[in-house]
């Protein structure tokens, strides 16, 4: 199963491509659509958060905030301090984000992703 979506360089002429849902990081609203990044691109889809959260739940994406939905499978640790989801880095070097509420931050950690430990200075530790 893969998902139509468009992508566009700059102000150039659209493309509609398939890209598997697994080769997808997360997904985030902006300026009224939807913006899907995998590892290399950003496609866009016009449709709702809802209605794609409904579409994924089955394939490992979990709802962070309000805007956001995460691929689970290609979370690489998750910052409990921060409440920050991150995937690693873009070809250009750009580190690849997602927040996650106080109200869905229990359930993030039901999920037993890796943690970012502690910061140590002394004998006392600073989450």
């Amino acid at each position: 199963m893969h998902l139509p979506l468009i992508w566009r360089e700059k102000n150039s002429d659209f493309e509609i491509v398939h890209v598997d849902p697994r080769d997808i990081l997360y997904i985030y609203v902006e300026g009224g659509s939807l913006r899907y990044q995998t590892a290399d691109r950003t496609y866009t889809q016009i449709t709702t958060l809802d209605e794609q959260e409904r579409y994924l739940r089955d394939q490992g994406f979990v709802r962070t905030e309000r805007g956001y939905l995460a691929n689970i499978d290609a979370v690489t640790w998750y910052d409990p301090a921060f409440g920050r989801l991150q995937f690693g880095k873009t070809s250009d070097d750009v580190a690849l984000s997602v927040p996650v509420s106080r109200a869905k931050s229990g359930a993030v950690r039901a999920l037993n992703l890796r943690e970012v430990p502690p910061v140590r200075f002394g004998r006392y530790a600073y989450i």
